[in-house]
């Protein structure tokens, strides 16, 4: 006697009413199976409210293992709606169940997989065209509310739904002082992480706090009275993904609720951030020698390299500039000073270091070679892992390997593809010509101050592996 399999699937529309229950399915399709003599019930597979779209269903994923395995002959469903509603994978999916050799067929009379193979991308693009269709109709009931002012999803922090006024935020006083505690702590010239700080060491508000949550409420018109909406949107029905919106696309409606701040500080929070990101000065249009190298040997970040209006160019504190006074100081040091004790060093040091290796030219140029036979070796990889790929989906089309096979022998293809180019780029960084530029460099250090600026920067480059400033000294970590 064969073994059937049942599927079933309760979905909800876009009113939130469910139809055709579990149970309500389950009893007419059992019964239809006892009618057509089709065998015994093997597994009722279910998936209680999930979406026909999404094939990450459990029930769904453990009905095609089983048929992998041989664990029943004939599936049956209500209808292929209640399999999925996407075109494409639905397909996908009743090829890979019958190429384990399991028949397919549905209650309603119209899809069965020893006669209908051929008509069943038709019903199946039928079901993707309803949640199309459902999918507008949500967007544009979404877009007339957000236009009417009201605020949909979760209160923002410092506010609460109405219950008396559909969708209107009334303030929560309790979270409403934390807000305004956070525009002062930053006005007062506290970064977005020591406020963080500061509010957790109080016990003020949440027990966590993070700088993206602290930054979102220092940035949102809502604490002003708007309501601000619109800002992103899904890329497709099918996917979670959601692509942010230009501004002139967003949904601006002034004064729908109560503010918290007014629009004076909210206006100071705004200039004060500008400020901070540009720092003292501003971002040094011109070549920076040392830029990405000179770190704050406190915080361990990058310093921003700076163009004075008055006084040196030079780099300050990263974290002074984005965080403000009270997580770190400013660490400034000119550009000129580091030109003058870096390259005096690069000097001695190279000076004395070909003094000691006399053969170092010819090294440096063996391993050069040596790493471009690598190189090769590593390009011809990828063009085999290409040809690979293109056999692969030839297979594919010709049916010689499942969907699940092809899915997983290509993935791992392009994992070797990515991980080759990695080392090619690897290899060729350290290939730069290291024999010209330690010529160039005993030529020409003498008289650094005669240099370009892009000269110099690739010596920095080649030579300096990184530098850190403290209030009372410089450190400088070579590479050779």
């Amino acid at each position: 006697m064969k073994k059937v399999a049942i599927y079933v699937r309760e979905s909800r529309d876009d009113l939130g009413l469910s139809y055709e229950t579990i149970e309500t399915q389950k009893s007419l399709l059992e019964k239809f199976v006892e009618e057509k003599n089709l065998g015994a019930v093997y597994k009722v597979y279910e998936d209680d409210n999930y979406s026909g779209i999404n094939f990450e269903r459990p029930g769904i994923k453990k009905l095609i293992e089983d048929a992998s395995f041989g664990k029943f002959d004939i599936l049956v469903a209500k209808d292929l709606s209640r399999l999925g509603r996407s075109n494409a994978r639905t397909l996908l999916f009743l090829e890979s169940v019958e190429e384990y050799g399991v028949r397919v067929l549905t209650y309603d009379g119209r899809y069965d997989s020893l006669r209908d193979a051929e008509t069943v991308g038709i019903d199946s693009w039928f079901n993707e065209r309803y949640v199309i269709d459902i999918s507008r109709k949500i967007r544009a009931n979404l877009r007339h509310k957000i236009e009417r002012g009201e605020y949909i999803g979760n209160p923002p922090y410092g506010y609460v739904k109405s219950k008396d006024v559909r969708n209107k935020l009334e303030v929560c006083e309790e979270e409403a002082f934390v807000v305004r505690e956070i525009y002062k702590l930053y006005l007062e010239g506290y970064g977005y992480k020591k406020i963080s700080e500061i509010l957790e060491e109080k016990g003020i508000g949440k027990k966590k706090w993070n700088v993206t949550q602290i930054k979102r409420i220092l940035t949102s018109r809502v604490y002003v009275g708007d309501t601000v909406q619109g800002v992103s949107e899904r890329v497709s029905y099918k996917s979670k993904k959601t692509r942010r919106l230009p501004k002139s696309e967003w949904v601006i409606t002034k004064n729908t609720h109560e503010p918290i701040i007014d629009e004076e500080t909210f206006d100071k929070v705004q200039k004060e951030r500008i400020k901070r990101q540009k720092g003292s000065g501003n971002h040094k249009g011109g070549l920076s020698i040392f830029k990405g190298l000179v770190f704050c040997a406190d915080c361990n970040k990058r310093m921003y390299s700076r163009k004075q209006t008055k006084g040196a160019d030079g780099y300050t504190c990263q974290t002074y500039e984005k965080q403000g006074r009270a997580a770190c100081s400013r660490h400034f040091v000119s550009e000129s000073y580091l030109s003058n004790i870096v390259f005096s060093d690069i000097y001695m040091v190279l000076s004395d270091y070909v003094k000691s290796n006399p053969n170092c030219i010819e090294e440096l140029a063996q391993i050069n070679e040596e790493r471009d036979e690598e190189i090769n070796i590593l390009r011809n990889l990828i063009e085999s892992s290409l040809r690979k790929q293109k056999i692969l989906y030839y297979d594919r089309l010709d049916g010689r390997i499942t969907a699940d096979m092809y899915d997983s022998m290509n993935l791992e293809l392009k994992s070797a593809i990515e991980r080759y180019k990695d080392e090619i780029d690897r290899l060729e960084r350290a290939v730069e010509n290291k024999t010209e530029s330690l010529n160039l460099l005993l030529k020409t250090l003498k008289s650094y101050k005669d240099l370009s600026g892009e000269v110099k920067r690739k010596i920095v480059k080649i030579v300096v592996e990184k530098i850190t400033v403290s209030e009372s000294e410089v450190c400088i970590w070579y590479n050779l």
